[in-house]
């Protein structure tokens, strides 16, 4: 049964996305709007923009009302592409308050779109429809669900920001799972745990974030522990051609104990979201012979780093889901000095840069970039609302998107960029 929850997060995500054409394609909003078929992409964005529109206040109310600031919240923020702070600044409000705005606005969104989908249900589709709690109406509920997605959304935020962390520096894997057997020594021996790691000789460095990595180890580590009591953890590892496979098991006793914590699978979910970041893979297994298994693959090879500048965090997310089968990781600047100090840092082998940015002018950005002797030789592909393609290889960049950017578009500028020119 879909819960009040899950609905309320495909509407905030298909928002989050209305113009990647790609992405709502195959959202599962679509299904859950379209009746016996999935509508297609332009009708979820008509629907959504519709369901925005329907909160503009009438017109004998005054532009400057409070009753303007939800419909304008969304307006800017997803039909406009602001970032928070622009449309804070906009509505002449503190973030704070903005963020109480933007949840009622999509508390109303939300109810207008419910309720279609609830009248799609009494013509014969089964019984998804979320049920409020006791005491409660169904406007409390899916208040309460937006409120969960608002939730969810700042963890992926927190998690893309620390999993894009550049890494600089090959890192010696048998150091970082040394830190990290060290760091959950104490929970190990409160639940008779008995760690027996065996690494190769020789066992080259990995290029991941030296953080992230003791973090994913001390993750999957703590998971191993709490998969049952007095457990045997062995930890093994092994060289492929492009990755270092890491194995961390634990065999299924006769009995036992406690069963895992209902946070574990939402650990490794978080788990799994950095060291993909960082240009790995990650399984888990249970049940059968084990109580526990993951393999994670960690790369050997550095992979090509996209630096993208623009003021708008959702750009980076769109670039990673586009991305995502690519070998590329992707890091995010949203004001010119950062976006200086990450090419100089970083190295990254291509950037993205927005030129209509409200804290730094991209041409005058770009020109610094070109100046720059550590940094000119980074090819820069433009990306603008705005129809510049000719200026903009006047000025001797590598290549020109068009907002928004399709997965098409996007692979094809990053290609036409010789990879030999970049740093290595």
């Amino acid at each position: 049964m879909l819960s009040a929850e899950v609905f309320a997060g495909h509407v905030r995500d298909a928002l989050a996305h209305l113009y990647d054409r790609p992405y709502l394609r195959s959202h599962p909003l679509g299904s859950l709007l379209g009746g016996t078929r999935p509508v297609s992409e332009e009708e979820l964005r008509r629907l959504l923009l519709n369901a925005v529109e329907s909160l503009r206040p009438p017109e004998p109310c005054p532009p400057s009302s409070p009753a303007w600031r939800g419909y304008r919240y969304l307006d800017l923020r997803y039909v406009k592409g602001a970032t928070p702070e622009q449309t804070a600044r906009e509505l002449q409000i503190s973030v704070r308050q903005a963020q109480r705005e933007r949840d009622r606005a999509l508390d109303d969104v939300t109810s207008l779109l419910w309720e279609r989908y609830a009248n799609l249900e009494d013509r014969g589709l089964p019984a998804m429809r979320p049920r409020p709690q006791r005491g409660g109406d169904a406007s409390t509920s899916v208040a309460e669900a937006t409120a969960g997605a608002a939730t969810a959304q700042a963890v992926e935020d927190e998690l893309f920001k620390i999993g894009s962390l550049p890494s600089t520096e090959p890192v010696s894997l048998a150091e970082a799972m040394q830190d990290a057997l060290d760091i959950v020594a104490r929970l190990a021996e409160h639940r008779g745990a008995r760690v027996d790691a065996v690494f190769p000789r020789n066992l080259p460095f990995v290029r991941v974030h030296r953080l992230v990595l003791r973090q994913v180890l001390i993750d999957l580590l703590e998971s191993a522990i709490e998969s049952q009591t007095h457990a045997l953890i062995r930890v093994t590892a092994d060289v492929l051609t492009w990755a270092v496979s890491l194995e961390i098991s634990v065999p299924r006793a006769d009995s036992g104990g406690a069963a895992a914590p209902p946070e574990t699978d939402a650990r490794l979910a978080a788990t799994r979201k950095l060291i993909e970041l960082q240009g790995g893979k990650l399984t888990v297994e249970k049940g059968g012979d084990v109580s526990f298994r993951t393999t994670v693959w960690l790369p050997l090879k550095r992979a090509r780093t996209l630096l993208v500048i623009d003021d708008n965090p959702d750009v980076a997310f769109l670039f990673s889901r586009l991305l995502r089968d690519q070998d590329y990781r992707i890091i995010q600047a949203s004001t010119g000095p950062a976006a200086l100090r990450l090419a100089r840092e970083a190295r990254p082998n291509v950037i993205t840069l927005d030129v209509l940015m409200p804290s730094q002018d991209g041409w005058d950005l770009l020109r610094t970039l070109e100046s720059d002797p550590d940094t000119r030789q980074i090819p820069v592909i433009v990306c603008s609302v705005i129809p510049e393609r000719s200026l903009a290889l006047s000025l001797g960049v590598a290549g020109f998107l068009n907002k928004p950017v399709t997965r098409e578009a996007l692979l094809g500028a990053l290609h036409s960029c010789d990879p030999t020119q970049g740093p290595s």
